[in-house]
C-alpha cells in the first residue's frame, strides 16, 4: 500500500507501531483519541504525542520515515530543543509530532491508555487528558468535542481532574475553566 492510499487510521497505527519497535514512548490524539473518547469522525491528520528526550529525535525520524512518511529532520530536531509540533506527510494524512515541552505532557503520559487500533493494540492520551488539551487549544471545533466527549463518557469521565489540571496551568479565573463548568454543568 502506498502512502497515497493509507487512511489515517492506518497511518495512526503503523506509526504506533513503528514508534514502539523502536522502543519510543508515544500516545495518538486529536481525532484519533477522539474516536474512542467521543465519537468517531472524518480526518485526514494523526496526533503524536512525544514522551522521549531530544536525543531520540531521529529514532523519532526514523519510524515516521518508515511508514512512508516525509518530514523535516532538522525541524524536528528544533521542535525538541524549543517546543512546538512538527508536521510530517504520508500521502495526504498530515502527522502532527508534539515533542514534551510542558508538565501536563508527562501526566498525559501517566495517563495514557492501551485501545485497540486496526486490530492492533495502540496507546491513546485518556479522555481526561484529550480534555485537557483541547481546552488549551480552545478553538471553536473543541467545544462540540468536549460536549460530546462529555456526553459519551458520562458518569466514568472525571470532570474535577480536568478542572483541576486547567485552573492550575491557565487559573482560576480563565475563560476555559468557566467554559468548562458549564459544559459539565449541561451534560451532568
Amino acid at each position: 500500500m502506498t502512502a497515497s492510499e493509507k487512511s489515517p487510521e492506518r497511518v495512526a497505527r503503523e506509526l504506533a507501531d513503528a514508534l514502539a519497535e523502536r522502543g519510543l514512548d508515544y500516545a495518538l490524539s486529536g481525532a484519533v483519541a477522539f474516536a474512542f473518547w467521543g465519537v468517531p469522525r472524518a480526518t485526514v491528520d494523526v496526533d503524536v504525542g512525544l514522551y522521549v528526550g531530544r536525543d531520540k529525535a531521529d529514532l523519532v525520524a526514523d519510524a515516521v520515515e518508515s511508514v512512508g512518511a516525509t518530514l523535516d529532520r532538522e525541524g524536528l530536531r528544533r521542535c525538541f530543543e524549543t517546543g512546538g509540533v512538527q508536521h510530517a506527510w504520508c500521502g495526504p494524512v498530515r502527522i502532527d509530532l508534539f515533542p514534551p515541552s510542558i508538565e501536563f505532557e508527562q501526566e498525559s503520559f501517566r495517563t495514557r491508555l492501551r485501545v485497540v487500533l486496526e486490530g492492533r493494540e495502540v496507546w491513546v492520551v485518556s479522555a481526561e487528558a484529550l480534555c485537557v488539551f483541547k481546552l488549551m487549544y480552545f478553538r471553536s471545533k473543541d467545544i462540540p468535542d468536549l460536549e460530546r466527549i462529555v456526553a459519551v463518557q458520562g458518569a466514568g469521565l472525571d470532570c474535577g481532574y480536568v478542572r483541576r489540571w486547567v485552573a492550575e496551568m491557565m487559573g482560576e479565573d480563565d475563560v476555559r475553566v468557566r467554559k468548562w463548568d458549564d459544559i459539565v454543568r449541561d451534560f451532568r
